[in-house]
């Protein structure tokens, strides 16, 4: 009798663990401001649309994010405690980016591997309106440009003040 006691004390002690992982609810939470989509491998895919917006769900044992969109603009972040799982998504730092087209006469579009939503259509010059004025999620970016015509152009830049001064000749 002494020996099944301990046998089922190793036992509880064993499978207690897996019990102690699996807690009542995660809460996932976009802080960005985008609308955020994700999927962790024990869940449907889920859409957060507004910052502050939580959403919980139930925690399993050892699940992890499969994948979030847009993922060039939020990082996300968490911490798993016996008590719970808790996540958030917030925007990646950003900077301005202020364009001189000086390609004269041709409209140009500038991009940079996804880290920028597109600028379409720069007229030439170099005003401070919306037209040459973004924003970009990366400290390092790599530019590609496309003229109106399909005439090759090059793109320099130089950051000065958090500001990405960028120049399409």
């Amino acid at each position: 009798m002494k020996y099944f006691c301990i046998i089922l004390v190793i036992i509880f002690g064993l499978f207690s663990s897996c019990i102690s992982h699996d807690w009542d609810d995660s809460v996932i939470t976009n802080n960005s401001e985008f609308t955020v989509v994700f999927k962790f491998n024990n869940t449907d895919e889920f859409s957060l649309n507004s910052a502050g917006n939580p959403v919980s769900f139930k925690t399993e044992a050892y699940q992890h994010l499969e994948y979030y969109s847009p993922e060039k603009r939020v990082y996300f972040t968490y911490k798993a405690t016996n008590e719970g799982y808790t996540g958030e998504f917030n925007t990646l730092s950003s900077w301005v980016i202020k364009v001189n087209n000086a390609l004269g006469g041709e409209k140009a579009t500038l991009d940079a591997e996804g880290w920028m939503d597109s600028m379409k259509d720069i007229l030439p010059g170099n005003t401070n309106d919306d037209n040459h004025t973004g924003k970009i999620y990366i400290d390092n970016p790599k530019f590609s440009v496309l003229t109106e015509s399909g005439f090759p152009a090059i793109v320099k830049y130089n950051f000065k003040d958090n500001i990405f001064y960028v120049t399409i000749q």
